[in-house]
């Protein structure tokens, strides 16, 4: 049996605004997006909101719809590729060292669009991933979703299909995540550690007496 830790991305490798967030900026600044696609962001808002506003939002990636799927892949490796460094604390940078000396898989899983977690993931020699997949068609975005959302619950399900195809101990396992909808895969491994927490995971992981850790300074 393997072991592994099991990485978040936004708000617990990356600090502050989220990576989607700061490509997002990038696209609107070189002028690849304009008012029509963020209103297509806000009508895939209003069309998914059964899970409430948060859940929309976080799902919503049709600010791609209709975008060369090579053109975005190319901007976001220009984008990514020489602030994975910077982005990245020299601590979360020392936990990660750890476990590879440790022997164990590296495994990022976040609801992070997949083209950008693989860049992250290729900088830091990571095993494997999991990210949003967004849907294309014809070599353009849908700005759907594709499959599983790696977010709250459903990262759960992502982490059993990793075990399995890894044969991975969770007995053996640790886990690092900061926001409370994390809760549900850090309690799936033996070794689970809250990064900078929000206030609710705080809160959930001191009465859980799970480890906490800061990567940054606060």
């Amino acid at each position: 049996m393997n072991k592994a830790a099991f990485f978040d991305l936004d708000g617990t490798l990356v600090s502050g605004v989220s990576s989607e967030r700061m490509f997002l900026k990038h696209l609107l600044q070189r002028k690849m997006l304009n008012y029509g696609d963020l209103f297509k962001m806000l009508l895939g808002a209003i069309n998914n909101l059964s899970g409430g506003w948060d859940e929309a939002f976080r799902q919503n990636k049709y600010y791609l719809k209709g975008k060369s799927v090579g053109t975005i892949e190319q901007l976001v490796q220009e984008f990514f590729a020489e602030r994975v460094n910077t982005l990245i604390s020299q601590r979360a940078k020392e936990k990660i060292g750890e476990h590879k000396l440790k022997g164990d898989l590296l495994i990022l899983i976040s609801g992070t669009p997949h083209f950008i977690i693989e860049i992250f993931c290729r900088k830091l020699a990571f095993d494997d991933w999991k990210g949003a997949q967004i849907d294309s068609n014809n070599e353009k975005f849908t700005g759907k979703i594709k499959g599983i959302h790696p977010f709250g619950r459903r990262k759960v399900e992502i982490l059993k299909t990793f075990t399995k195809k890894y044969s991975i101990d969770l007995t053996q396992s640790t886990a690092y995540g900061n926001h409370f909808s994390d809760r549900f895969l850090l309690a799936e491994v033996r070794n689970p550690v809250v990064v900078n927490p929000d206030r609710a995971l705080l809160k959930y992981a001191l009465k859980k007496n799970w480890e906490i850790l800061s990567f940054w300074d606060c």
